[in-house]
């Protein structure tokens, strides 16, 4: 479990997709306990985080931003062509030049104007949102899940389209981080771990 650097929040704004192989949609609710114990790992802390480092472990990395710090496992890869300061794009390694979007992930981070007491409103308003994002691609969106983990709130939203798409927000005071997952090929998703690659993201924040 690594300490996040500062409160996370939630973001009033949200675009579909980061670019044309990355979109800023969120992780896996397949079971939606996700309050669970973990040991308490050491905070890595770096002046300037290279994102590309490399962990100890060569079929995982950590990633230790001001914002934040997270692990990244089964072998999946930082994407530098779809990513900047702010959001944070992966795929499994082999799909970085795909012509066609693959499965990816994006943790991003941002500001908005919501305290935490007011995560209720935020919480109808980006539903609200969802629902228009999924309307255009054919399908419906809805506030799966709540809860807290490492300390920190957090929402969870589906929306069931083409493609298929979860969005995470870790709930704090004016700024969040959202853990984003676009399934475009589900036949390939068992394969490629994508749901255990952003349920390690998320637990370790």
């Amino acid at each position: 479990m690594k300490n996040v650097k500062k409160l996370l929040a939630l973001a009033l704004v949200l675009t579909l997709s980061m670019a044309s192989s990355c979109s800023l949609l969120s992780t896996s609710d397949r079971d939606n306990d996700r309050d669970r114990d973990e040991e308490e790992t050491e905070e890595t802390e770096t002046e300037q985080a290279d994102p590309r480092d490399e962990d100890t472990d060569e079929d995982s990395k950590e990633y230790d931003l001001e914002w934040g710090s997270f692990t990244v496992t089964h072998g999946w890869v930082y994407v530098p062509s779809q990513s900047n300061d702010e959001a944070y794009c992966f795929c499994e390694a082999g799909n970085e030049d795909s012509a066609t979007p693959p499965n990816n992930i994006v943790v991003r981070y941002g500001t908005n104007y919501y305290a935490p007491e007011d995560s209720s409103t935020f919480a109808v308003a980006i539903l609200d949102q969802c629902e228009q994002q999924a309307a255009q691609f054919g399908g419906s969106a809805r506030l799966s899940s709540t809860g807290t983990v490492n300390g920190n709130d957090y929402l969870i939203f589906e929306l069931d389209g083409d493609p298929y798409n979860e969005q995470i927000y870790f709930v704090g005071d004016h700024e969040f981080v959202m853990i984003g997952t676009t399934v475009f090929d589900e036949d390939a998703s068992e394969d490629d771990h994508i749901w255990d690659v952003t349920e390690d993201i998320f637990n370790s924040f």
